[in-house]
């Protein structure tokens, strides 16, 4: 598997392009951290006062109408308009930036894959209740790695990296029911209907898919050694990176850490139930993540799976020092 390396006109509107939305993502953050609740002035006994309403919550008196209250008022809602109109602009330049993204060939994710994860995310989920699983985890990896995998080589048949890039989009998730997920999906596009591959999957209309593995709880020990099945591998640490659609807009990444991924896919490619063509490329995809892990993302395997890693991977060294846990990307 051959690796391109992003040239250095390519990494710089990929960092500027990151920048922007972090900036974004920070301002988001401020927004439903300090301004998620409604405030304004209420009748109580024949006199205004000023409540609080939290979302889903209790509703709070701040007090009976007053310079102080009228003080609060007006700083809650000068400091909401200030957030959100910094946001619109930013909001503009990551538009702007986009055309720049999809010009240096960056946008790798499908877009509707992409409107799902951002939904899960601004809903403060990604991460918490669903992660990139599957194929599909490969995008947060060559992300992070600053490099660009022929994901769609071949992608309508067992030779390709992700079968049917263009159409799917994979997730685990984590003590999470369906119905809610479903909700989610129905939110990004109303025609996502129950597909007819299985009861964890749906289907929109323009045939894109979006399938999870759903496990019931993250248990509180987990044994390192495995059995390295699906289960093992949604309780492993997570990676994060910034990637981009088609359309060049950014999105948050979330898959499970590239060592588990690698470790995950290899039991896979050895389990005598599983097909030739699948264990081929679960073999394939072990070794693409093991060496991003080793050689461009610089994470270090512990000393007992080395032994279970191809040689392709135990190829690519680590430079002394390196970090044992993936940082974002």
């Amino acid at each position: 598997m051959q690796f391109k390396e992003l040239g250095r006109e390519q990494q710089d509107v990929r960092d500027a392009a990151r920048a922007l939305f972090a900036a974004w993502d920070a301002a988001h953050g401020e927004l439903t951290r300090d301004y998620q609740a409604a405030i304004g002035w209420k009748d109580v006994e024949g006199k205004p006062h000023l409540v609080r309403k939290e979302p889903d919550g209790p509703e709070s008196d701040l007090g009976p109408r007053s310079p102080h209250t009228e003080e609060l008022f007006q700083r809650f809602t000068d400091g909401r308009a200030a957030l959100r109109a910094r946001m619109h602009a930013m909001e503009h330049e990551i538009q702007k930036k986009a055309a720049a993204v999809r010009d240096a060939d960056l946008g790798r994710l499908p877009r509707t894959g992409a409107l799902v994860l951002r939904r899960l995310d601004r809903q403060g989920l990604l991460g918490a209740k669903a992660v990139l699983a599957g194929s599909s985890a490969l995008f947060a990896y060559e992300a992070g790695a600053g490099v660009s995998l022929a994901l769609r080589e071949g992608a309508r048949d067992s030779d390709g990296l992700i079968p049917d890039a263009d159409k799917r989009l994979r997730l685990g998730t984590i003590a999470w029911d369906a119905k809610s997920l479903a909700e989610h999906l129905h939110h990004v596009d109303a025609t996502f209907a129950p597909g007819k591959g299985g009861r964890n999957q749906a289907v929109n209309g323009a045939g894109f898919t979006v399938s999870w593995v759903p496990m019931p709880a993250k248990p509180r020990q987990r044994d390192p050694r495995g059995p390295h099945d699906v289960n093992w591998l949604l309780t492993a640490d997570t990676f994060e990176a910034i990637g981009f659609d088609e359309g060049g807009l950014p999105t948050r990444l979330v898959a499970p850490d590239p060592r588990a991924f690698a470790l995950h896919k290899l039991w896979l490619s050895e389990r005598a139930d599983r097909p030739a063509e699948k264990k081929a490329r679960d073999r394939a995809q072990a070794i693409v993540a093991g060496v991003l892990a080793r050689r461009f993302l610089r994470l270090a395997f512990a000393a007992e799976d080395l032994r279970l890693l191809p040689v392709a991977v135990l190829e690519e060294g680590v430079t002394p020092g390196a970090p044992s846990r993936p940082k974002p990307g």
